[in-house]
């Protein structure tokens, strides 16, 4: 009994990991310039790599492995998981992105501004 109980525990450790790591890390492309905490990105297609959770998420922007971006935002819970990942921008305050909502992520990242 006591090695089933041990290894349930190392499977769910195991399954939270991974599930962190896929997390972590995903795509998405920028239609538009925009910009993030002060520096301007340009359109295109970004690696979006995210570290942390609740109101301590550190979200990086990376184009061919370097860091062009990074913010601090915290996450919120959404209604639902996207199928696709998107970047919104408030257009009225210098195409600052306000919020990234990452397909297959129920919370959403709101950026501390």
């Amino acid at each position: 009994m006591k090695g089933v109980s041990k290894l349930l525990v190392v499977l769910l450790v195991l399954g939270l990991a991974i599930s962190a790591v896929a997390a972590g890390a995903k795509s998405i492309e920028l239609r538009n310039d925009a910009n993030l905490n002060g520096t301007k990105l340009a359109a295109g297609t970004y690696k979006v790599n995210v570290e942390g959770t609740g109101d301590a998420v550190k979200v990086s922007f990376l184009q061919k492995d370097k860091v062009i971006a990074t913010a601090n935002g915290k996450m919120v819970d959404g209604s639902a998981a996207p199928e696709f990942s998107a970047v919104v921008v408030n257009s009225k305050s210098n195409n600052n992105i306000e919020e990234l909502r990452l397909a297959g992520m129920k919370s959403k990242i709101v950026f501390i501004q």
